[in-house]
C-alpha cells in the first residue's frame, strides 16, 4: 500500500527550472547519432547533463564549448568552430544542434554566422549536419526550445520542393510524427540525415 507524506510547507521555494537549453537538447537527442552542443559555460551542460541521466538513467552525450571568463567577455566564437570541428572528427555524428545558454546569449554570441564561419574553415565536415538554435535559458522553458530546436532543423535539413533545386523523397507507409517533449525520448533514424 503506498504512503502518503504530507509536507508541511504550501509551496515549493526554488524550484527546478527546465530551460529552454534542455529542451532543445531534448529535441536533438531524439535524432539518431544526433549530439547536442551547448554554447556556454560548463557549468549550464552539467547541470542539463546530470538532470537527463537522472531521468533516463543512462549517459547522454551532451557536449560544451566550455565559456570561461576571458571568452565571456572577450567573445568565444573560436570555441563554437573548434568545438564542431573537435565532435566531427571525433565522433562523426549525423547531426549536431548548436544551442546557446543564457551566458552565451547575454553575450551576443551570433552561432548562426560561426556555423558559416566552420562550413568555411572545415569543409571536409560538410557531411555532418549542424543546425544553431537560439535557446537563452533566461526566457521561455523546455517546451519552447524544444519547438525551436525543431522548427530549425525542419527549416535547415528539410528540402523544400518549391525551390526545385532538390526533390523531396516520398515513402510510401511512413509517418513523420513530431510528438511534444512530454513524451518519453526515443531514437529514431529519420530519412535524409
Amino acid at each position: 500500500m503506498a504512503e502518503i507524506i504530507k509536507r508541511n510547507k504550501a509551496l515549493s521555494v526554488s524550484p527546478l527550472k527546465a530551460s529552454q537549453p534542455m529542451g532543445g537538447s531534448l529535441a536533438c537527442l531524439g535524432f539518431d547519432h544526433a549530439i547536442p552542443m551547448l554554447h556556454g559555460s560548463q557549468g549550464c551542460t552539467a547541470f542539463a547533463k546530470v538532470f537527463f541521466v537522472r531521468h533516463f538513467r543512462e549517459p547522454i552525450p551532451l557536449q560544451t564549448t566550455a565559456m570561461d571568463q576571458g571568452s565571456s567577455v572577450m567573445g568565444a566564437d573560436e570555441n563554437v568552430i573548434e568545438g564542431l570541428k573537435a565532435i566531427a572528427e571525433k565522433s562523426n555524428p549525423a547531426l549536431i544542434a548548436v544551442l546557446t545558454t543564457g551566458l552565451a546569449e547575454t553575450q551576443g554570441c551570433d552561432v548562426h554566422r560561426n556555423l558559416r564561419e566552420f562550413r568555411e574553415k572545415y569543409p571536409e565536415y560538410n557531411h555532418v549536419a549542424v543546425v544553431a538554435v537560439n535557446t537563452p535559458d533566461f526566457t521561455g522553458c523546455v517546451e519552447t526550445g524544444y519547438a525551436a530546436t525543431i522548427y530549425e532543423i525542419i527549416l535547415t535539413l528539410v528540402p523544400d520542393q518549391a525551390t526545385g533545386n532538390t526533390k523531396v523523397g516520398n515513402r510510401h507507409r511512413q509517418v513523420n510524427v513530431l510528438v511534444s517533449p512530454m513524451l518519453t525520448l526515443a531514437t529514431w533514424k529519420p530519412c535524409g540525415i
